[in-house]
């Protein structure tokens, strides 16, 4: 397995980026993310033509065939430039024994954050397991959680 950024610069975005595409959709999908899939479809793919993109766009492929991706943004908190792991999915038939492209992938989001001068690197840990594995690369649990409530909106 081998891991690439897509982007145009890179000359790959035709061959993986309908497949990122996809996949981050899904993922959104399977996650109840609150986003519209025409926008997320929409803002990864002007990313990805972007220069000095605010988004690394990362696929795992395996024959032509991409098995994995990982999403990061730059976040701007309040003056705070923050990297911040927005998907990380890998296909469960290429998950063990991968631990080299995970190093790879994480030391990929290290350079993207440190271009852009980021103070911290954080991601969205949606299990127990992802959480281990975060923690694998140094990440550390904070002291809240995230909670949602919908908004009612009354008709008339």
């Amino acid at each position: 397995m081998k891991l690439e950024v897509v982007s145009y610069g890179a000359g790959n975005c035709h061959k993986y980026g309908s497949q990122i595409l996809y996949r981050a959709v899904k993922f959104a999908e399977k996650y109840d993310l609150d986003c519209v899939p025409e926008v997320l479809w929409h803002t990864i793919t002007l990313e990805m033509a972007k220069q000095n993109a605010e988004m690394l766009v990362l696929a795992a492929v395996e024959k032509n065939k991409v098995v994995g991706h990982l999403l990061c943004r730059i976040i701007n908190n309040d003056g705070t430039l923050i990297c911040l792991i927005t998907q990380l999915a890998i296909d469960k038939k290429y998950r063990d024994g991968r631990e080299d492209t995970m190093i790879e992938g994480m030391d990929a989001v290290g350079q993207f954050a440190a271009a852009w001068n980021c103070q911290r690197i954080r991601c969205w840990a949606r299990d127990e397991k992802t959480a281990k594995l975060f923690e694998r690369f140094g990440f550390k649990p904070k002291d809240y959680v995230l909670m949602d409530r919908p908004l009612e909106v009354e008709d008339g």
